[in-house]
């Protein structure tokens, strides 16, 4: 898992000649580039074949023409499992940068047999767990007091998992259904074995907890699908 800080560049011939990125196509360097791009490469040189990552990104990097190099990159390198739209307010008070998680794992001839066409597991957090302050938004009880998990714990209200039951079943749920229908290796349903569901085979996947679906053609670039995520965002604010 990382959180590479979105802010700068790296403008230094020593650092950028140690990564693929830091080239452009035709061999010659690049004079500089966002730290967050660098992490993304390094970050997939960790991994062992068939092995997962999750890493937080400015939205740009999914829509930018300019960045498409770099989602070339990394499908050139793994499978792309999910990208997972975070609400505005998450790291705020910090910065109103909006983000996405992408999920990865490495190609492996076992575990992630490389494969050209796929679906994607999309989701857009509605809500955030925080205030447009930056602050938390608490649980509250029938009494409109702070409720308290069974471990004595505040309970942020956010759509990102159901925290042990104490919240609605949220993206972490819906993703975990989703991985187990199409046999990932990493949670594969024991009662489809190796048989596993393909209808949703060579489509895209988009869902948010209104369970608004949204299939699309699986030859489109990542960013119309994350253009389509923003289009369901901006919907479901009115």
């Amino acid at each position: 898992m990382a959180n590479p800080p979105f802010a700068g560049d790296i403008k230094e011939s020593r650092l950028l000649h140690q990564y693929e990125l830091g080239f452009k196509a035709n061999g010659k360097a690049q004079s500089k580039v966002g730290r967050d791009i660098l992490f993304i490469e390094r970050n997939l040189d960790f991994l062992k074949p068939g092995g997962r990552m999750a890493i937080v990104l400015p939205q740009g990097r999914f829509n930018n023409t300019t960045d498409k190099y770099i989602r070339a990159f990394i499908a050139e390198r793994g499978r792309i499992l999910a990208v997972v739209g975070l609400h505005g307010n998450t790291f705020k008070p910090h910065t109103g940068t909006k983000t996405s998680v992408l999920f990865v794992q490495k190609w492996d001839d076992k575990l992630c047999p490389k494969v050209e066409d796929y679906p994607i597991f999309f989701a857009v957090s509605e809500k955030g767990g925080k205030d447009n302050s930056g602050d938390y938004v608490y649980l509250k009880n029938e009494k409109g007091q702070d409720k308290l998990d069974r471990n004595g714990h505040l309970i942020v209200d956010h759509d990102l998992h159901n925290h042990d039951g104490e919240l609605p079943d949220g993206i972490a749920e819906a993703f975990i259904e989703w991985a187990k229908g199409e046999g990932l290796s990493f949670w594969r349903n024991e009662e489809c074995g190796l048989e596993t569901d393909r209808r949703t085979a060579g489509r895209n996947f988009v869902r948010n907890n209104r369970k608004r679906e949204l299939y699309v053609d699986p030859d489109a670039d990542i960013s119309r699908l994350c253009d389509e995520m923003n289009d369901m965002e901006m919907e479901f604010a009115k």
